[in-house]
């Protein structure tokens, strides 16, 4: 409200898969650290989910209190280390355009 932002990074903890190991897929709010404080006082809270084959990425939105929840699709840029803005379609291959197949 009085013009100032925070960003605040956290680290997560992994969930357990169904064969007991820990791994990243199924985050969550409740993956934060520390996640009641941050359930709490955080206005938006986001996970970054990144595929390093593709350079696609997606900041899954996981609270707003002030807004409707929207995912932002994201394109890393792996030699400049950047992201640019990205489209949900991104993760699927695009259809033949010669026609194969038919």
């Amino acid at each position: 409200m009085a013009g100032a932002g925070v960003v605040l990074i956290s680290s997560v903890t992994r969930q357990k898969g169904r064969n007991g190991c820990s791994t990243y897929a199924g985050l969550n709010m409740a993956s934060f650290r520390g996640s009641a404080e941050l359930e709490f006082g955080a206005d938006s809270a986001f996970i970054l989910h990144a595929d390093a084959k593709s350079g696609v990425a997606v900041l899954k939105d996981e609270k707003q209190r002030f807004r409707i929840q929207k995912d932002i699709h994201l394109r890393f840029d792996g030699p400049r280390q950047s992201f640019a803005a990205g489209d949900p379609l991104d993760l699927y291959d695009a259809a033949d355009s010669k026609g194969k197949g038919k």
